[in-house]
Formats: C-alpha cells, structure tokens, sequence
C-alpha cells in the first residue's frame, strides 16, 4: 500500500498493543452504552415490525451490546476476530448466566452458528475491510446468516465521492477505580488515498495508576473511507438485500437520536445508521 508510512514508529516510546489487554480496551470504550444498545433494538423494531428473536453483534470486541442484548432475553451471538476480547467477554457473560455464543470469525469471511433476526456492525467496525472483495464477501456472508425478513444494521462514518476525506482526533479520559486514569485519543493519521481510499487509525491509551509507572496502550491499523454509492452498490445493486435506508444520526454518537430516515443518500460526509433489509417491498 503506497502513501503515509505506519505511524507506529512515531509513537512516543514502546507501547503494549491494545489487542492483548482487553481489559484496557474494555474500560477506554465502557461508558454507558445502554441507551446505544436500545437504538439498535428500536430501529430493528421497526424494520422487522415485530422484536427481534435473535442478534448478533459482529466486530463485537468485548462484547458489551450482545451482553446487553442477551440482559433484555435475546439469545445473542458475538463474533470478533481476536480470541483474547473474545475469552473476556465469555467471562464477563458467564458471570451473569447471558444466553450469548461467541464465535471467532472475521468480518470477511463470517459464518454464524444459527439465523440471526438482526446483525449489527456498530462504531464504524465495517471500515476496518479495506478491499472491494472483502466488503462483497461481508454483504453475502450477513444475508446469509440472516433469517428471511431479517436486517442488518451499521453504525459508519460516510464521506460522498469526491468529497475530501475529514480528519478525526477525539481525546477522553475514564477514571479507573480505586485511583488512577486512562487517556485515550482515537485519531486518523496521513492522507487518503487508493481506489478504495483508505487511511491510517491510531488508537493511543496511557494508563496512569497511583504508585505504579504510567503504561502506553496502542492499535494502528488501516481503515477504509467509505461513500454511500459504495454500499448501495455491494448490498443491494450487485448484492444480496433488497433495501438501503439511512438515518442521519447514528447510535454510537447519538444515543436515542438515531433521527430521521433520508430520502436519498447522504450528501454530506458524517456518521449514519445505515440499514439493509432481506424482504422485499417492504
């Protein structure tokens, strides 16, 4: 891939990568997401027109929408591609007798044990497929591990064609008990480019806890800039689902405002709640 280089060597000093604690990865996104998890079911409500029998929350990590899911009744199924996340989440459900299957998978190449209702793709995970193929192959992967009437729904930041790609850099700091912080800054690194323009992400952790030397966390990865045009054509025009609808606020950033279905596509580069839906003419 030509363009910036890896920004891991700029970090500041030796980080532990984020993909072997999930501990860490579980406080620095642990705020609240209930009112997250309960957009999610409200907007399946509506497309199946009846409550959903069965989820499954793909790109999951630690898997606290599925945990939350399986707390409501719903037999829930999580899939993530790294094993660590995946034993923590088992643990954390195993805890609270959750009715939840976790299964090691890729977004790419995803099989689920048995048909979900609705499959849900939250925090733009989906941008993390950086090749047409891999994006064709996600799209008949979900319609077929979906029941007949089912959907699936995505949480993505969408930037039309020929619109400039907008940077990113969001900084908070968890409080961790009994003493000590965690600063996290998510942030998009170098220029877009590529037939599917893509860029780096820098996920960036210090860890500061009383008495003890303070620890640096990091995930860089490469991550897909994705236009509307673009799913349209892989879910619907050349893919397996009947429907794309958009709503204009999403569920990760705007808990209970997943606002208003568009008539068209988004023109504006932002973050959306995308929906596809298997039954026709619906």
């Amino acid at each position: 891939m030509t363009g910036s280089p890896d920004p891991s060597r700029f970090l500041d000093s030796p980080a532990h990568p984020l993909s072997a604690y999930p501990n860490v990865y579980e406080a620095a996104f642990g705020w609240d997401r209930v009112p997250e998890a309960r957009d999610f079911l409200r907007v399946a409500r509506a497309s199946l027109h009846r409550p959903p029998r069965a989820m499954a929350e793909l790109a999951c990590g630690t898997g606290v929408l599925a945990r939350h899911w399986a707390r409501a009744g719903i037999p829930t199924v999580g899939l993530d591609r790294n094993p660590r996340y995946l034993m923590y989440a088992e643990g954390e459900a195993r805890r609270e007798a959750l009715p939840v299957e976790w299964v090691l998978g890729d977004l790419a190449d995803l099989a689920l044990p048995n048909p979900v209702d609705v499959a849900v793709v939250p925090m733009d995970g989906l941008t993390y497929l950086t090749r047409e193929e891999e994006f064709r192959s996600f799209f008949q992967g979900v319609a077929e591990a979906l029941s007949p009437d089912g959907c699936l729904l995505l949480d993505l930041s969408l930037v039309p064609p020929g619109d400039p790609a907008p940077r990113f850099r969001h900084r908070w700091t968890v409080h961790l008990r009994p003493a000590g912080r965690l600063r996290v800054e998510w942030r998009s690194w170098g220029r877009a480019h590529g037939p599917l323009r893509q860029r780096w992400e820098v996920g960036r952790m210090v860890q500061e806890l009383k008495g003890r030397p303070s620890a640096l966390f990091a995930e860089v990865e490469r991550h897909a800039i994705l236009a509307p045009e673009d799913l349209l054509r892989w879910g619907v025009r050349e893919g397996p689902f009947h429907a794309m609808r958009v709503r204009d606020a999403p569920a990760h950033r705007s808990p209970g405002e997943v606002g208003r279905v568009l008539r068209g596509l988004p023109r504006r580069a932002g973050a959306y709640l995308v929906c596809f839906d298997l039954r026709p003419n619906r």
